[in-house]
């Protein structure tokens, strides 16, 4: 019969002279055998970093006494301080025989969803009884479907198939929060209804969501881990292998699908060639091994083999054939890909070789204060536009809408000037322009041509043709404007004088390569921006550094902006109350600070700095708690104690002693009454930090495939860390429905 065994340190035991720890609960009719085998595998390791919740443990695994099988469901917590005021733990077990688990729901949802697990005991040690089974009988029996707990974790539901590849079902470490890895296994087992299983089928797949070092781990199929816990630094010892559980991918199959969309496939029948007598498979005239009488619903799957070896049969069959129908598909994508790519370059010769043509009719030799670079390549705006320089969604998420030169992000001051000097490249320019009057439009044009908008300050792509500057000399400097009228100006070539209202983004070249290509970018007081939008998937979360935080591609692109008078940031928004709300913003002060420095997506520093904060004033409430008991039971001794000086004044109303002692015991229950209001107040404020630190806790994200993780931002910020200023919004990293990952 199903049975119950609760695990706690308690000062009496359900046993007869025990205490400490011991069984204070189990049923009446649980076997004698089960009872030593349940209280050895009650332990609990605690973190090995301090500051943060102790995980609760879920661990399912069969045992085998004596040739009798059991199914065990183990949950495993901290239960606060016990009767001695030190640390204490509670297991409870639920013990199923093999004809009893047909009828229940998955171990992962009885471990979810169950309302009578024990998180304390508090009782006198009892036999349990049918009451002590809650809701049981009414939990549903399956997991629902799509995994969108696998889509939260991977971004892909489809992962949930890759748990029951064979390369992880036999047995496989992976690492994930113990939280995480119960709702993943779930989902993952549930898939199982494809294959044709039954739901006894299910309870095959044993797991621990938090491996612990006494477990052997042969007793579980799946074995969480956490850095943080005794047994994972046990294993990496002795040369374990770990897969973290956001890089399963997905594999190509019904099961795959299955996960994603949460309906059954439709079926697929196969017709099979009849094997006549006395003709081998192999050697049938009919076919391949493929053509064996059966009926396959699902491609794949064998809803009833009579053997493994007939399962995988059928199996690798169905897979070379999904592997041929592949090939030739690959292929064809990549015909069609490299007809594409030639057309496409055929056709941008072609409109290059039309706007040099444009250009060389339009060059003038002569000499003149008006140097014209606005002339050459000359080409319809409409062509322009639409083929050099598209809008920044259509570059959703491609890396190389970043460019690879160097861009200098300038923070403008009320007077819209930027010294020439603190602009390496710009300086070396200037120092050959400053001959500029003594030169033709072609030598000018070698040595600079300048483009100019008032947006998209990180599209790598040319500026379209009405941004080319056209270039005039007054008295000692050089002024230049586009077509639309905006302009920049050298004063005395010491200084750069930019527009005062908007954006300037000016692109620097030089068409015979005397400096390498370079841009600059000013943001004058108020400057909005349209940002770019890239995936999350390109940021790297729990870094120790600001440029760590992006991937590869993205990190190299990134490195290219320099600053001046400002830094960059990244900043995370969060979903709260059907809202979006800077998570930095609603930190508490002493958690704000540590998000500098390149910390803004350190989630783990957080989550960890709120914890240790959190129990330090836990400790201290319950310090000032003790010390308002020790105070308020003083109250009524002193109490008592002046109506007794009172009645001895009041008897003597000379004797100025007795006076003295009255208000001296009045004063002092003055202070102490003082004393308590002074401790109640800063309990109630360190309780309201508390909830506001928890409350915190709670926004934070896990990681960035985390759903409450609305989008993180890349803001460019005027001023210092220590005195940030206004800020623009650079790019935006999400995940739009569709999006592309950015590799390149």
């Amino acid at each position: 019969m199903a049975g119950q065994l609760i695990y706690t340190s308690a000062p009496q035991g359900l046993a007869a002279g025990q205490s400490g720890y011991c069984t204070v609960a189990r049923d009446g009719d649980l076997r004698e055998a089960l009872i030593r085998p349940l209280e050895q595998l009650s332990s609990y390791h605690r973190a090995t970093s301090g500051g943060q919740t102790e995980p609760v443990i879920s661990a399912y695994r069969i045992l085998d006494l004596r040739g009798a099988k059991y199914h065990v469901l183990s949950r495993i917590q901290d239960a606060g301080l016990d009767f001695t005021n030190r640390t204490n733990n509670l297991a409870h077990h639920l013990v199923f025989e093999p004809h009893e688990i047909a009828n229940l729901p998955l171990p992962a949802l009885i471990f979810r969803d169950w309302n009578g697990w024990r998180k304390e005991w508090k009782e006198a040690p009892r036999f349990l009884g049918p009451s002590d089974w809650g809701n049981l009988s009414q939990l549903p029996c399956a997991m629902s479907l799509p995994a969108k707990n696998w889509e939260s974790v991977t971004g892909d539901a489809g992962s949930a198939a890759g748990l029951l590849e064979r390369g992880f079902a036999n047995g496989a470490y992976f690492l994930a929060s113990a939280e995480v890895l119960l709702l993943l296994f779930a989902e993952s087992v549930q898939l199982l209804t494809l294959k044709g299983k039954s739901r006894a089928d299910f309870w095959e797949y044993t797991f621990t969501t938090r491996l612990q070092p006494e477990d052997n781990p042969n007793d579980f199929r799946w074995r969480g881990c956490q850095r943080d816990s005794p047994a994972y630094q046990a294993a990496v010892r002795k040369g374990a292998s770990f897969t973290a559980a956001n890089s399963i991918k997905a594999p190509a199959n019904d099961l795959a699908q299955y996960a994603r969309t949460g309906k059954l496939p439709t079926p697929v029948t196969h017709v099979r060639t009849p094997i006549k007598p006395g003709i081998s498979p192999a050697t049938s005239p009919s076919g391949p091994p493929s053509t064996r009488p059966a009926t396959v619903p699902l491609r794949g799957w064998d809803p009833a083999p009579s053997s493994f070896e007939e399962e995988h049969y059928e199996e690798e069959a169905e897979e070379a054939s999904h592997s041929r129908w592949m090939s030739w598909i690959s292929l064809l994508v990549m015909l069609v890909i490299v007809l594409g790519s030639w057309a496409w370059y055929r056709s941008h010769k072609l409109q290059r070789a039309n706007a040099g043509n444009v250009g060389n009719k339009g060059t003038n030799s002569s000499r003149t204060n008006l140097v014209s670079v606005a002339v050459a390549r000359t080409a319809p705006p409409e062509q322009t536009n639409s083929a050099q320089h598209p809008p920044p969604d259509t570059y959703k998420n491609r890396v190389d809408h970043l460019p690879e030169f160097t861009t200098y992000l300038v923070a403008l001051s009320s007077d819209n000037r930027v010294s020439v000097e603190s602009i390496a490249d710009l300086n070396k320019v200037c120092d050959q322009l400053k001959k500029a009057k003594a030169l033709t439009p072609d030598e000018f044009k070698a040595i600079m041509e300048c483009r100019i908008r008032s947006n998209d300050p990180l599209s790598a792509d040319e500026s379209p043709t009405d941004s080319m500057v056209s270039f005039r000399f007054p008295a000692g400097g050089l002024r230049g404007e586009n077509s639309l009228g905006l302009g920049f100006a050298f004063d005395g070539w010491r200084s750069l004088n930019l527009p005062q209202t908007s954006m300037a983004v000016i692109d620097f070249s030089s068409t015979s390569n005397q400096f390498k290509k370079f841009r600059i970018v000013t943001f004058p007081l108020g400057t909005t921006n349209q940002p770019v939008k890239f995936p999350k998937s390109l940021l790297q979360a729990d870094q120790s550094s600001f440029d760590a935080s992006f991937k590869a591609p993205l990190a190299s692109r990134i490195a290219k902006l320099e600053m001046r008078e400002a830094f960059l940031q990244l900043r995370p928004f969060v979903k709260i109350n059907d809202g979006v709300r800077d998570m930095i913003d609603a930190l508490p002060a002493t958690a704000k600070s540590a998000t500098k420095n390149g910390n803004e997506l350190n989630f783990d520093k957080l989550r960890k700095l709120l914890n240790e904060e959190a129990k330090r004033l836990e400790d201290q409430t319950n310090s000032l708690a003790t010390e308002i008991a020790n105070s308020e039971g003083q109250r009524p001794g002193l109490s008592v104690q002046i109506n007794s000086q009172k009645a001895d004044s009041n008897k003597s109303p000379d004797d100025q002693g007795k006076k003295d002692a009255l208000m001296k015991s009045q004063d002092e229950l003055i202070a102490l009454n003082q004393k308590i209001d002074s401790s109640k107040k800063r309990q109630q404020s360190d309780n309201k930090n508390i909830f506001e630190y928890r409350r915190c806790l709670d926004s934070i994200p896990i990681d960035l495939k985390d759903s409450k993780l609305n989008h993180v931002a890349l803001y460019f910020v005027q001023g210092s860390e220590s005195k940030p200023g206004e800020r623009v919004e650079l790019i935006r990293f999400e995940d739009p429905a569709g999006a592309l990952e950015g590799t390149k």
